[in-house]
């Protein structure tokens, strides 16, 4: 029979090490360079390669690097409609009719997404169309609300206002 020699509870260690809570708090990583610029990934084509919307409307093709594949990508997995930071490719010459290409820079989180959003760097053209719906319908209640408000301030202006009758003096 195999002798005992590490112990007894280490299957203790082993059950507790997946239930730790991993999420950790990244700091927000914004542009700094010239050439960096926001964008949302329509497609995944494969072999390292994206397509891109950027936050100025413009379709990109994005290079994928080596730290972002293969194993441990848990925490920066690409998926359709995910916000990343990419670089242009400014020193690059291309032909004619062919995209622009750019390197992925940096992949945000669902919290960091919307806090960007929050914050109004991301520009609307990269939203879902759910998302903007839900923008227009936040702006058509302000106005609404904001209509309300201009109708009420022109009510009590209109029963407070007193009218007086400037009546000249011939006889003085």
């Amino acid at each position: 029979m195999v002798r005992n020699t590490k112990g007894g509870r280490s299957h203790k260690k082993m059950s507790s090490r997946g239930t730790k809570d991993n999420s950790k708090m990244y700091k927000l990583r914004l542009p700094v360079e010239e050439g960096e610029i926001f964008a949302c990934v329509l497609q995944l084509y494969g072999y390292g390669n994206a397509d891109v919307l950027c936050n100025d409307g413009v379709k990109r093709l994005c290079i994928i690097r080596k730290k972002f594949r293969g194993r441990r990508k848990r925490d920066n997995e690409i998926k359709k409609g995910i916000f990343v930071l990419v670089g242009k490719r400014e020193f690059e010459v291309r032909g004619p009719g062919k995209k622009e290409k750019t390197d992925l820079i940096y992949i945000y989180s669902e919290t960091q997404a919307t806090e960007l959003k929050q914050k109004g760097l991301i520009n609307n053209l990269l939203l879902g169309k759910e998302e903007q719906e839900r923008l227009i319908e936040e702006v058509r209640t302000v106005q609404k609300f904001a209509e309300k408000e201009v109708s009420t301030a022109e009510k009590e202006v209109s029963t407070n206002t007193k009218i007086e009758v400037l009546v000249p003096f011939d006889d003085i």
